[in-house]
């Protein structure tokens, strides 16, 4: 039996013991938890302000409006579920240990503050308000199993967002804004259908598929998607003949992965791909959506061409009638030249330095290449260029060498610029030479106060030592003399601010480079 009483203005209904812990930022710095001896929530209107801690030895369960405006967190595989009528608000992070969050009503998540949501979370209805954006972080998948209103961003990860709960219950998309960055999972039913969305996106990129069923599936199930944009893109075609046009090229900047599961075969669809992620556009008309099985396999036709709408930077990719599911991306003649074609990219150890080589099988109106060497794969300098072919449909191979040999792992990537001034990064990747005259060790590594640096050397000498931040200032220098063999120099580097660190050894023209953590 309930019992229903009142507990600070909350309405509460007991079933069995519960014990909840909410604690305060002020009482976790303590590491004081505040039990309150209680069973299920039942809540009229009530809003936590606070972080949410549910660590209990029974389930929760809501009624009513909740705003949790803190994070909150259901902790020791316990259960969060309410009834039908329950408004769930979340402003939040949101973590869960074990057992999924069910919400048999409305879950809406709110602000532009990007939250972390850890574990499974389940609901009817799930609104995304204006700038609103999720990251589903850790483990777990976001499931709205009758609508999902979509103003914001979500990044799944390797997570899924999941429309619809059956074929008889295929789920409703409302979308005015925002993307889908990741895996997107969508209910079909054994029915015709038409102008199925799947927004995909990311940063200022919206390139969404829509999927409309023109003869029925035979069982009905889902389709999971997701896009992937790729810089190591476009690829020589082998002469697909589609009608009187040859589809000589494909572009491989944009690739859509969508695959059928839970029983969903059968039924012949049209699909409708769009992409502001593209150049090198003159005729959108001529424009094919190409479909392979595996990225091993070659890309081929599938279905009947159908005339692409919208702008050269913007268009929209039609084909009709076709059959399967796979990966799917696009294709054109020689009416549309797309950017270059590179087949491939290798950074190599050579006896002189890093052998940096590139092949293109294309190239339409590029003007050069820059070579951008990086330490740590996320700050980058040109190190050379090279002139391009400016037009060409032959394989043409290109290649630099950095002298400068370095220890330890370096990164490269090409700046493939145009004489229009559009510019392609392609890569990065990565070399790692070991310089063995010198070579050194940093410890302890991570570090907060002092380091020792650790030089093995073949030969005797003075070395000049220098610590960098990452934005290349000058943190500290010495000189030391070391012998052949192993050395230790001690450094002081404690007063430093928490980051990344380059720590540079160079002796009798050889130079080996560590990364340094300071926390």
């Amino acid at each position: 039996m309930y019992q229903l009483f009142k507990f600070f203005g909350i309405n509460v209904t007991i079933a069995k013991p519960l014990k909840i812990k909410i604690l305060t930022p002020a009482l976790m710095k303590k590491n004081t938890i505040l039990p309150i001896i209680i069973t299920l929530f039942t809540f009229g209107a009530f809003a936590q302000t606070t972080d949410l801690y549910v660590g209990a030895a029974s389930d929760f369960y809501a009624k009513g409006t909740l705003s949790m405006l803190g994070n909150a967190t259901i902790a020791n595989g316990q259960k969060f579920t309410s009834d039908a009528t329950a408004k769930i608000l979340a402003k939040g992070n949101v973590t869960i240990t074990a057992n999924p969050l069910v919400i048999a009503g409305a879950l809406t998540f709110t602000n532009s503050v990007e939250k972390n949501i850890s574990g499974s979370v389940q609901s009817k209805a799930i609104y995304m308000t204006a700038s609103s954006a999720l990251n589903l972080s850790g483990t777990g998948d976001l499931k709205a199993t009758d609508s999902l209103t979509l103003n914001g961003n979500i990044k799944t990860n390797a997570n899924v967002i999941e429309l619809g709960s059956s074929p008889t219950n295929v789920g409703l998309l409302v979308h005015t804004s925002g993307y889908i960055n990741g895996n997107m999972k969508r209910w079909f039913a054994a029915a015709t259908v038409s102008n199925v969305l799947f927004p995909f996106g990311a940063s200022t990129y919206f390139v969404p598929a829509k999927i409309s069923y023109t003869s029925a599936p035979s069982v009905g199930g889902t389709l999971q998607g997701k896009h992937v944009m790729n810089t190591a893109n476009p690829l020589v075609a082998s002469s697909l003949v589609d009608g009187s046009t040859t589809v000589d090229k494909i572009s491989e900047m944009n690739i859509w992965q969508i695959d059928a599961a839970n029983g969903l075969t059968g039924g012949d669809y049209n699909l409708e791909l769009t992409t502001n992620l593209i150049y090198g556009v003159s005729d959108v008309t001529d424009l094919r959506i190409v479909k392979r099985g595996i990225p091993s396999d070659l890309w081929a036709l599938n279905g009947t061409h159908e005339t692409g709408t919208g702008s050269t930077s913007n268009p929209t990719i039609k084909r009709a009638a076709m059959s399967g599911f796979s990966q799917f991306a696009i294709g054109s003649s020689s009416a549309n030249p797309l950017p270059v074609t590179l087949t491939y990219l290798n950074a190599d150890c050579g006896e002189n330095g890093v052998d940096i080589k590139w092949q293109t099988a294309s190239e339409n109106n590029s003007a050069y290449f820059g070579v951008e060497r990086s330490l740590d794969g996320q700050n980058w300098n040109e190190i050379a260029t090279k002139a391009a072919a400016g037009n060409s449909t032959s394989l043409i191979d290109y290649a630099i060498v950095d002298e400068e040999r370095l220890a330890g792992t370096r990164y490269y990537r090409l700046n493939q610029v145009d004489k229009d001034g559009k510019s392609t990064l392609h890569g990065p990747v990565s070399s790692s030479c070991l310089n063995e005259d010198l070579t050194i060790t940093l410890f302890p590594n991570p570090t907060s106060a002092n380091i020792s640096v650790a030089v093995q050397t073949v030969t005797a000498g003075l070395v000049d030592l220098t610590i960098h931040s990452m934005d290349g200032k000058l943190i500290t220098s010495l000189t030391a003399q070391v012998a052949a063999g192993s050395s230790i120099l001690p450094v002081n580097i404690e007063g430093n601010k928490v980051g990344v660190y380059l720590v540079s050894i160079s002796l009798n023209g050889k130079t080996s480079i560590e990364k340094l953590v300071i926390q």
